[in-house]
């Protein structure tokens, strides 16, 4: 009974101790924090939902998108509850504001859903989920979920690519809904050990499918991507195709030949990262279920004050109506 009973814990786990600290739902990220003009025509957005707005431009490139799918007599975004004008941006932006390309991509995405989600726990998925290829790490100090993705311990003989990717999915699925906070926290952060494996040892076929699987169907997610333990054949492999990228991709992804990524530490407190990546935590030895967040998540320079709304005016805006399209947070309204 006892080894049943575990059994059940690890298929449906009760994951209530998952989620952001309240000081998370303090967090209203500056404007300047929001997007990023790249130049005069490409914006790097971060933040699409809850509170934010649009600029004028973004908001024009919505309404004529809207347009467009009158005339084209597309209805792909039938769904206003799901495809929200913030969501549409995402969409937009994603594929670089071609209208034919994005629609494209909204019809894939209903399709992904409709057939994918929610997701289900099987016996291979849980068998996936306790095999350390992917899990949660932390927060870094503007409370992104940080999430290690071990791709060497990816072993084909074990999983077909499907039986892959539905783990993938059930694991992105709880950081989403427990972590993510509309306006406030939008991106993760990616810690992914190449082990110092030969560049044909990897599974790269199967990495660059999950990557592009990520990519499609959680679009503007990735706030910076750390490759450690990255052989010779590895770093030279990128420093080719580098020059193929376009800036803001390379910004995100920083390639480490040791097990530390220095970037790392400029946004992100060392006891939320495992001592094998350079950080204090313990190395987790159990990847399901996920761990509890350590409560050590700011740098040692964070001045709270500065960047944290006080709980009185989270409860001013709370009752003038401004966080209606916000997670609330029953706690701070206490």
């Amino acid at each position: 009974m006892e080894n049943q009973a575990q059994s059940q814990n690890l298929v449906n786990p009760d994951l209530s101790y998952l989620g952001q600290p309240p000081e998370a739902y303090l967090y209203f990220p500056p404007k300047e924090c929001q997007y990023v003009q790249k130049s005069k025509s490409k914006i790097l957005r971060w933040y699409f939902d809850g509170h934010i707005k649009m600029i004028d431009e973004e908001e024009q490139k919505v309404k004529e998108f809207d347009q467009y799918l009158v005339e084209k007599k597309q209805d792909c975004c039938k769904n206003d509850l799901l495809w929200t004008p913030s969501m549409k941006l995402r969409f937009l932006e994603a594929n670089n504001f071609k209208f034919d390309k994005t629609v494209s991509s909204i019809q894939d995405q209903n399709q992904w859903i409709s057939t994918s989600l929610p997701p289900k726990m099987t016996d291979l998925t849980l068998q996936f989920l306790q095999s350390g290829i992917c899990y949660l790490s932390g927060i870094d100090h503007r409370f992104r979920p940080i999430v290690v993705l071990n791709i060497y311990k990816i072993d084909m003989k074990l999983y077909t690519l499907e039986q892959i990717i539905d783990g993938v999915t059930y694991f992105i699925e709880i950081i989403v809904n427990q972590f993510f906070l509309p306006g406030q926290v939008e991106n993760w952060v990616i810690i992914q050990d190449l082990n110092n494996m030969g560049f044909t040892s990897l599974p790269i076929s199967t990495h660059k499918k999950i990557i592009v699987y990520l990519m499609d169907h959680y679009k503007s997610r990735l706030f910076r991507l750390y490759a450690v333990n990255c052989p010779t054949s590895v770093t030279f492999s990128w420093g080719v195709v580098k020059a193929l990228l376009d800036e803001t991709t390379i910004e995100k992804i920083q390639f480490e030949k040791t097990s530390e990524a220095k970037g790392l530490w400029t946004h992100t407190n060392k006891n939320q990262v495992e001592t094998k990546f350079g950080g204090a935590y313990p190395n987790i030895e159990n990847s399901w279920p996920p761990i509890k967040i350590n409560p050590n998540f700011m740098l040692e320079s964070d001045k709270p004050e500065e960047f944290l709304i006080s709980k009185d005016k989270y409860k001013e805006l709370y009752h003038t109506g401004q966080l209606k399209n916000n997670k609330i947070c029953q706690k701070l309204l206490q």
